[in-house]
């Protein structure tokens, strides 16, 4: 089957991450699948395969509508599958015939409503849309993200550095927390418990997290990464994660963490706890409370057997989310829609 896989952010993080990992899945059933993205797309160097970019200021852009338009028909897709809502609204506009599947990656839900298909990254997002008129229950289909864990991975034993690395990746962001992180370890720091701190990411909020790191003197012992391009190096340099998140729609770093034998702290929201069960493979604390994350914390940091435990049991967690797990998720949801289609003709 020829599919459109779409997407017209520009910049990089754990939603353009899934966006790859649909091609990458759907591939291994030996679908043909054709990325669609912006001219400006931050991952179109990450791209395997046939590709078009097309410029659009805005999801109501003329030009872009007709280019798009005249792809669809030069290239006749079977499918479209749309990611965020700029995708969504023009790929409805302009797909007539052609079933659109909108994957729901987060709470906006302003053009995903009238796609034919919807695909949620969790249990919850699938029934707010219900919830908000999407009428049936057989086009929407919950499919977790995933992620690549080669066949020669193998847990590592946890082992702290001489003075512990706690570290904390995302896209710096309101949602994301960092200053309950930022919080919590300076509680640490005031109680005499050694320990080092590494932030990895960029975005809006980068600036006001550095004054914060600066005006709890915590300079010397955080680390600000900025973006990094190899997260791997990064997990192998921490000995925590910690994701004090306000909101996660999934979660693929807690994944990325357990791959790579790191116990994870993580804040209890929808999308994480449908990952992780607490005091089995991670811990969680209530979202927002920097009390709780700094008790937490020094719990790890004194019990590295528990740590320990807590790390080798996400490493088997992850097993769950194998990339290849995601490709056959939506190739029986692919099948299911193409026999809809055959009825209905």
């Amino acid at each position: 089957m020829k599919i459109f896989n779409v997407m017209f952010t520009t910049r990089t993080g754990g939603l353009e991450q899934v966006f790859l990992d649909y091609t990458e899945a759907l591939s291994l059933h030996s679908h043909k699948v054709i990325s669609v993205i912006h001219s400006k797309s931050a991952i179109s160097s990450r791209i395997n395969g046939a590709c078009h970019k097309v410029p659009n200021f805005s999801k109501y852009d003329p030009i872009a509508l007709f280019k798009l338009w005249h792809i669809i028909k030069n290239d006749k897709p079977d499918l479209i599958i749309s990611h965020v809502n700029r995708a969504h609204y023009m790929m409805k506009k302009i797909a007539g015939s052609i079933p659109v599947i909108g994957v729901a990656h987060g709470n906006s839900f302003d053009h995903i409503l009238s796609c034919n298909y919807i695909i949620t990254v969790n249990k919850k997002l699938k029934d707010e849309i219900l919830s908000r008129g999407f009428e049936d229950s057989a086009k929407i289909e919950h499919i977790s993200n995933a992620i690549r864990i080669p066949t020669n991975c193998v847990y590592k034993p946890l082992k702290y550095h001489e003075i512990p690395v706690l570290g904390m990746i995302a896209r710096l962001e309101k949602a994301k927390g960092a200053e309950v992180f930022i919080k919590a370890i300076e509680l640490l720091r005031n109680k005499n418990i050694k320990y080092r701190a590494q932030i990895a990411g960029n975005g809006p909020e980068y600036e006001n997290i550095k004054k914060l790191i600066q005006s709890a003197n915590l300079q010397y012992i955080v680390q600000m990464l900025g973006w990094v391009n190899d997260t791997q190096i990064f997990y192998d340099n921490i000995d925590i994660l910690c994701i004090p998140s306000y909101h996660e729609s999934f979660g693929l770093i807690i994944l990325e963490a357990m791959l790579s034998s790191k116990p994870v702290l993580v804040s209890a929201i929808s999308g994480p706890l449908e990952i992780v069960k607490n005091n089995y493979d991670a811990l969680t604390f209530s979202s927002g409370n920097h009390l709780q994350l700094a008790k937490l914390i020094e719990q790890l940091l004194l019990n590295q057997t528990m740590a320990a435990n807590l790390a080798k049991n996400g490493f088997e967690t992850v097993k769950n989310f194998n990339i290849k797990n995601l490709g056959s998720s939506l190739h029986n949801f692919i099948l299911r829609i193409t026999n809809d289609k055959n009825t209905t003709n």
